[in-house]
């Protein structure tokens, strides 16, 4: 039985059809880096809850806390605080960069996103918002409206006061980051001349790796340039960093590992170790420019999310993972990148720590490789503005056996699709 009849097989009628499966498939279980279907197949799972599970499915430490939680007090609703809501802020504002050290607590990274946002306007006393092509904010309005990964989701959204500006995407191989930085910086620059007087503009609002966009690395010369070109005219610089944060590029956030401080950032997916809870972090003054009750969630920092998240920084410190992925990342790089020189499936490898991807040939064999994995045993997604891309987003915890046998899965993958007509 393939991948496909599974979901017919298990599907409910009632559930609709655009609910989010972008593997294609129906889970009954899952422990540590792997899932298992309602027939008992076993899969390695590389797409972690799209960036959400970074210690595996099932995390003993993570459960214990939360199931802990549950059976002290499961829920407030903002009608009162708690006691894990205050640790975790603590906790979170400890591993945040220098000076990003308050913490506005959200449900879905959507939220945290919207609350940077309208921070940003209220704190400045601007309207409009830079974004940068290619890149995906989340599902509601103001998020949406900033989001430009895909012009479908763009449907019937009115991007006000949002300027799209060009992303350093390195597409080809020979290109050089550092020149595309240089590039995109300049076109930004002759935006703020024809299109958006930068005395106007509120926040630039930019992934430090586009997820959904491809796993396109911004790059620390462009970073950087967004940082002098903020400080020079009194904009913010807003992280997204719902997927890159929890040590999913080698580093708490990957602001550490470019060098570039930003004034707020959000988090959000492995924030809670697979319970639900965002984050908008950044500087005390400017949070508390929002009016009290300006910001509200009914579940917003749950007390059982907050133990979790809690947990899973515990694991992270004591095991060592952080380093793992940083100096491990470096290594799966190269080897996709082999993978990709001896395929003419694939183009080229990029990405940052675990949050990695091979560029196709086109989208058909995007998701032909795709599905290839997937009847293989192996879970990834295809992705990328022109859903050209595999995306591997494999757990922090994920061993090095079981990566050697999901990379293989992924070559043999390519060489499939390479010989199809």
């Amino acid at each position: 039985m393939g991948h496909g009849d599974t979901v017919e097989a298990h599907g409910q009628r009632a559930l609709a059809a655009i609910q989010p499966n972008h593997t294609g498939t129906t889970m009954a279980r899952g422990e540590g880096s792997w899932v298992w279907d309602p027939e008992g197949r076993k899969y390695l799972d590389l797409v972690s809850g799209i960036a959400t599970l970074n210690l595996g499915h099932g995390r003993p430490e993570v459960l214990a806390a939360a199931q802990a939680q549950m059976h002290t007090l499961a829920h407030g609703g903002g009608a009162f605080l708690d006691q894990p809501v205050y640790a975790f802020a603590e906790r979170l504002a400890g591993i945040t960069p220098d000076g990003i050290d308050s913490i506005l607590f959200s449900a879905t990274g959507s939220g945290a996103n919207e609350s940077a946002l309208h921070m940003a306007r209220v704190a400045t006393g601007r309207d409009d918002i830079v974004s940068f092509r290619g890149s995906f904010h989340g599902r509601t309005e103001a998020a949406l409206a900033a989001s430009v990964s895909r012009a479908e989701f763009r449907t019937k959204i009115l991007a006000t006061d949002v300027t799209v500006a060009p992303f350093p995407h390195v597409e080809a191989p020979g290109e050089e980051p550092d020149d595309l930085a240089d590039r995109a910086l300049a076109e930004l620059d002759e935006i703020h001349e024809t299109e958006c007087l930068p005395e106007e503009v509120a926040a630039y609002v930019v992934e430090p790796v586009q997820g959904l966009g491809g796993c396109f690395p911004a790059g620390e010369r462009f970073l950087s340039g967004l940082r002098e070109r903020a400080d020079r005219y009194g904009i913010l610089l807003l992280f997204d960093e719902v997927q890159t944060g929890m040590g999913r590029t080698g580093a708490w956030f990957a602001a550490e590992r470019y060098g570039v401080t930003p004034d707020a950032l959000t988090s959000a997916k492995a924030l809670g170790s697979g319970f639900p809870i965002s984050a908008l972090a950044t500087r005390h003054e400017l949070v508390e420019s929002l009016q009290k009750s300006g910001h509200g969630s009914t579940f917003a920092a749950s007390p059982v999310a907050c133990a979790a998240g809690q947990a899973a920084i515990d694991v992270v410190e004591r095991e060592g993972i952080l380093e793992r992925v940083w100096a491990s990342g470096e290594v799966v790089l190269a080897r996709l990148d082999a993978i990709a020189s001896e395929h003419e499936s694939l183009r080229r490898a990029r990405g940052l720590g675990y949050m990695l991807a091979l560029a196709c040939r086109d989208r058909e064999a995007a998701v032909a490789i795709a599905e290839g994995c997937i009847d293989r045993g192996v879970l990834v997604t295809h992705s990328g503005m022109h859903a050209d891309t595999v995306r591997l987003i494999p757990p922090l915890t994920i061993s090095d056996e079981e990566l050697d046998f999901g990379l293989g899965v992924v070559e043999e993958a390519a060489a499939a699709a390479d010989a199809a007509p």
